[in-house]
């Protein structure tokens, strides 16, 4: 529908706009627990669902910021084959905020497949004539390229890559074959977190204060395009039923792309 997007409008509505509710439902609405109520009797739609991992992202956590073709940008990757491989591309920003500006959620996906693909997100967000142009001179036909060879051709022309991806010890295959695309890989769990505590727990609460620190700022900001980033943080990503806090665990499943987010803050945006 992008070619007649003009043609439509999101017009908010609030239950008090409706003279024809009766009391019963206006009781059901003040009874609801907390982010449901405020979703559906307040319009917060980015109210936490009940048990979130990050409960405190709100929509000025969310923004349509490009990524700056100045500055260098890297990648996290939560790997896997058919579980999802999810793919952030972050860019820290001038003054200090953290930009995630686009993703890859891909299942039974080669981890070559996935470099291409990388690379075409590349070319999206950093290309330009002069590219387009080099290669057209040289004849070098892209599609055809297979994930070393793009990886040359871009060094070799001038267009941005990644300088940095942060993936897990046990993504052996992943780490070399970026190796081999000139994409320096680091393992996000080389530091562990001190005094016995869990580093994916540590890593969440870094991640926490970064969504919305104690004085309200909000320093982590995520591209609207990132849609599964996104789906996992406002509904997917939760604690187990019943059990929350900052000693349990989050339920796995709806999870790839916020672990991938996480092992990227805990590798780069902690205090070294």
């Amino acid at each position: 529908l992008a070619s007649i997007a003009d043609q439509f409008a999101f017009v908010p509505a609030l239950p008090t706009d409706n003279p024809h509710l009766d009391p019963s439902y206006w009781q059901m609405l003040e009874t609801l627990s907390g982010p449901l109520r405020d979703a559906w009797l307040h319009g917060d739609w980015y109210a936490g669902v009940e048990g979130l991992v990050y409960d405190s992202f709100g929509a000025e956590n969310v923004v349509e910021t490009e990524p700056d073709p100045e500055r260098p940008f890297e990648i996290a990757v939560d790997d896997g084959y058919v579980d999802p491989r999810a793919t952030l591309l972050i860019q820290r920003q001038a003054n200090g905020d953290i930009l995630v500006f686009d993703e890859l959620y891909e299942t039974k996906t080669l981890e070559e497949e996935s470099i291409s693909h990388l690379f075409d997100r590349c070319i999206k967000h950093f290309g330009n004539a002069a590219f387009g142009e080099q290669l057209a001179a040289n004849n070098v036909e892209w599609d055809t390229l297979d994930y070393v060879e793009r990886a040359t051709t871009c060094a070799r022309y001038g267009l941005p890559t990644p300088e940095l991806a942060a993936v897990s010890h046990e993504a052996v295959a992943l780490q070399n074959r970026l190796r081999r695309a000139n994409i320096p890989a680091r393992n996000w769990l080389a530091t562990k977190a001190g005094g016995g505590e869990s580093t994916r727990l540590a890593a969440i609460t870094l991640t926490r204060s970064l969504i919305c620190d104690g004085k309200g700022y909000r320093a982590i900001k995520v591209h609207k395009r990132c849609k599964k980033l996104l789906d996992e943080i406002n509904a997917g990503y939760k604690y187990p039923e019943g059990k929350h806090g900052l000693e349990t665990k989050p339920a796995d499943g709806n999870d790839h792309a916020a672990n991938a987010l996480e092992s990227w803050i805990w590798l780069r945006a902690r205090r070294q």
